[in-house]
């Protein structure tokens, strides 16, 4: 891990115009230079430390104060299958959600792994590689103010495991049409007109999607 810049006063309360810090892990050094100079393209998001492996990020605690964590879901893990390393990612997260609560975390995700996993483990963004460069921004912004980000791969994923497991989630048919309609990839201002119905109601019924899927899952693995 490698601290870019003195976090002193980034994100202190009562100044409003101070960038978000972000603590940035990707594994490939191309992307993650990509990543970092589209982050901090527009002045109000600072990269204040940086690592290759979600590992690396552990060293961040009380040494920079980050306000959002990236995580590669696909570091690698020597020769392992696609499935292990995502599950090997999602525990990773989970762990930092726990040792640092206060962080939200946006998980970026590659094509074998599933972004559904990674909000099931705490991450409060998943987003794909491939889109990482062009909306990542926008997903850090949200995160940083408290909001989750579900984008169509997460919902696609999250009704299939609703499907799987309906009675178990207790979900109604106004939360279910939500997500199907956020896989199609509308925006929530799009379904806010759609439904009349405002975007924190939204935002709260994928909320309430993601807590009851990870409560299902918990039941069945006890």
């Amino acid at each position: 891990m490698r601290t870019l810049v003195d976090d002193a006063g980034i994100g202190a309360p009562g100044t409003r115009e101070a960038p978000i810090a972000v603590a940035l892990c990707e594994g490939h050094s191309v992307l993650r230079r990509r990543l970092l100079m589209s982050l901090e393209h527009d002045g109000d998001i600072a990269v204040i430390a940086e690592a290759e492996l979600p590992g690396g990020l552990g060293s961040i605690i009380g040494t920079v104060s980050p306000q959002v964590m990236t995580v590669d879901m696909c570091a690698p893990y020597d020769d392992t299958p696609a499935p292990i390393r995502s599950r090997r990612a999602t525990e990773g997260i989970e762990r930092l959600v726990s040792a640092m609560s206060h962080v939200p975390v946006v998980a970026l995700s590659g094509p074998t792994d599933d972004p559904a996993l990674a909000l099931l483990a705490g991450a409060r963004g998943a987003l794909p590689k491939t889109d990482a460069v062009r909306r990542g921004r926008d997903v850090v912004r949200s995160v940083a103010a408290g909001r989750l980000v579900v984008d169509r791969r997460a919902a696609r994923s999250l009704s299939a495991m609703i499907e799987r497991d309906h009675d178990r989630c207790g979900l109604n048919q106004h939360h279910v049409e939500v997500l199907h309609q956020v896989s199609s990839g509308r925006s929530l201002l799009e379904l806010a007109r759609f439904f009349r119905s405002d975007v924190p109601v939204l935002e709260s019924k994928l909320e309430e999607i993601v807590a009851a899927v990870r409560h299902s899952r918990e039941l069945h693995q006890s």
